[in-house]
């Protein structure tokens, strides 16, 4: 509110500087002494440029020619500095600004005040002390200028001036409020699909380079080291995010190179900010533009905003789809290099103001682009994903056609089943048949999960129907023949059980969980899994029961959030119920695979 009253009051007062007058021939040393307030003073030694580093405190002596001014008072005085200060005319104390004893000052505004007692209309000798945690006189601190008036001329004169200077950053400003309202959109784009990471890595980019477009932003108030902390956060942010989103469009893993640089450049930045922050207030000056380069954090900056260019080399490799996004990384490194080039300072010419415009220039056309291109890959996606989701609910309506076609049950037998895949198909199988020895239950488990699983798994229920015998030993031994070389690396389990009439029971088993009989576990021998060895065999074991309970393992290997199993002990107690009774408890427990449960029961 203070600032647009001040622009306010200068568009009104404009053309009143002669009310105000500058102060002239300064000269500059770093230091404290209070005899360098005397108005008698030899400042001939001092010299002519605000010094760079060696004290928090520097002093400033000009002088004033208040015979210019056509009024007799009362004065005010503006200092156009960064930091705290104390104003004395001719050895007197006239005015001050924030607290000299820690520089503590609203970042971003001058200091302006009232003069006590107002000097008469002569040439006057002013001394400033300072106190600042900036880095000395560049591209984000300008140079010292003392102004002595009316106060509605000052504010005239500061408010035409910092009307001058939002001016000319305003390309840095739209780019960075377009950064952050892109930033968000992607956010909102993310939410609704959590596995495109590359729209992450673009939201958290643009938001955290627009925050820190913003966070300088002329004209603004706010507390000097809790804006370096926001400026680390975003700072450091923005690196991790650039590194995974140019590395992601180029379709390419993040090198352990910038893994490792992203890491020391977070870990001496936090150090640098954290120590600012909270160690001593008068002795934060040395922790300020000393160490931040001395800790080599711009130059190492220097390489992590190389990722846009070193993600898609060598450019004469790139395939054609990648043309577009390799040009757009191109202007996008253009912009973030001219920026650190002005923060290293490598040319005098070249300001703060003017590289963060130039990167405005070329990273806002190059953010459009990106959201472009990573929208329409979004789009894409999700289109690919929603046909693709089609594709796996035609293929669970199959397979739930091709299960339910197996259950062929004898008049004197019941069986029920429970079926609860752990995506849309799952890898278990399960077929009934009855032959004329008896009621036929086979039960199997395919590793794995997912479509690939219950292509196999419909692979085997076609290699049972094929079988040319159904006692359960033989059975095995022709699925695993007709399954060898087509599992791609995996294997089958699969327990086959042949319930007769009488009340016999013959059982095969190949490495799956054996059947409970009766409320016990059948003594059977596990054999191999199906499709490992092809000559392999498969020993029946005979007993006597009325009821047989066939389980996948995804039943015993369920899981609770304690990472505790539902366990055989569990099923075994259980394995007198309902095939849905022990699915549903397994799957309450914690499913972690395709849960199948069969059970068959004699009639009397």
């Amino acid at each position: 509110m203070r600032i647009l009253w001040t622009l306010l009051l200068g568009s009104a007062l404009f053309g009143q500087t002669e009310l105000s007058v500058e102060a002239t021939g300064c000269r500059h040393t770093a230091g404290d002494s209070p005899a360098w307030s005397r108005a008698d003073f030899d400042d001939s030694g001092w010299q002519p440029e605000l010094p760079k580093f060696g004290s928090p405190y520097t002093w400033s002596r000009c002088q004033l020619d208040l015979r210019a001014l056509s009024v007799a008072g009362p004065f005010s005085a503006l200092v156009q500095v960064h930091g705290a200060w104390e104003l004395y005319i001719d050895g007197q104390l006239a005015a001050s600004h924030g607290d000299i004893r820690n520089g503590r000052v609203p970042f971003n505004v001058y200091g302006m005040g009232p003069l006590s007692p107002s000097p008469q209309r002569r040439v006057v000798k002013v001394a400033l002390r300072r106190f600042s945690l900036l880095f000395g006189p560049g591209p984000s601190n300008p140079p010292l200028r003392i102004l002595v008036g009316v106060e509605p001329a000052l504010f005239a004169i500061n408010s035409r001036e910092r009307a001058s200077v939002l001016k000319s950053a305003l390309p840095t400003l739209f780019f960075g409020a377009f950064g952050v309202l892109a930033g968000l959109l992607l956010l909102i784009l993310y939410y609704s699909d959590w596995t495109q990471k590359e729209v992450l890595w673009f939201a958290l980019t643009a938001l955290s380079l627009g925050a820190l477009r913003l966070l300088f932003a002329p004209g603004q108030a706010g507390e000097f080291l809790w804006l370096i902390g926001i400026w680390c956060l975003a700072n450091c942010l923005n690196y991790v995010a650039m590194a995974g989103l140019f590395y992601t469009l180029a379709n390419k893993p993040v090198p352990r190179f910038y893994v490792f640089v992203v890491c020391v450049e977070i870990i001496l930045t936090t150090v640098w900010a954290v120590v600012l922050i909270f160690i001593p207030e008068d002795a934060r000056f040395w922790f300020s533009g000393a160490t931040y380069r001395a800790l080599l954090i711009p130059y190492i900056s220097l390489l992590l905003i190389s990722a846009p260019v070193a993600a898609f080399w060598p450019v004469w490799r790139l395939p054609r789809s990648q043309y577009a996004v390799g040009i757009v990384s191109l202007f996008w490194f253009l912009g973030t290099i001219s920026n650190q080039v002005a923060q290293l300072r490598w040319f005098s010419f070249w300001t703060l103001a003017d590289g963060r415009n130039l990167q405005a220039w070329f990273s806002a056309p190059a953010l459009v682009a990106m959201f472009v291109v990573v929208t329409l890959r979004f789009r894409r996606v999700s289109k690919d994903r929603a046909e693709l989701q089609g594709e796996m609910k035609s293929a669970q309506e199959v397979q739930r056609l091709l299960t339910t076609s197996t259950l062929d049950v004898a008049a004197w037998a019941t069986v029920k089943v429970a079926y609860l895949p752990a995506k849309e198909v799952g890898g278990d199988f399960y077929f009934c048949r009855q032959t004329p020895e008896g009621q036929l239950i086979v039960v199997g488990d395919v590793s794995g999960k997912g479509l690939r699983a219950a292509m196999l798994a419909s692979v085997a229920l076609g290699a049972i129907r094929n079988s040319t015998s159904w006692s359960p030993g033989p059975l095995l031994q022709n699925l695993n023949a007709a399954l060898h070389g087509q599992t791609g690396g995996g294997f089958v389990t699969c327990c086959a059980a042949l319930l007769r009439n009488d009340g016999q029971l013959t059982v095969a088993n190949a490495g799956h969980p054996p059947p409970y009989v009766d409320g016990r576990a059948a003594l059977v021998e596990a054999g191999l899994p199906l499709g490992i060895v092809a000559e392999a065999t498969y020993e029946e074991a005979v007993s006597e029961g009325s009821s047989v309970t066939l389980v996948s393992d995804g039943v015993v290997e369920a899981e609770n959030l304690q990472r505790e199993l539902f366990g055989f002990e569990r099923t075994l107690a259980m394995s007198s119920r309902s095939a849905q009774q022990i699915a549903d408890a397994a799957k309450v427990w914690g499913q972690t695979d395709d849960i199948t449960v069969v059970t068959v029961r004699r009639q009397a």
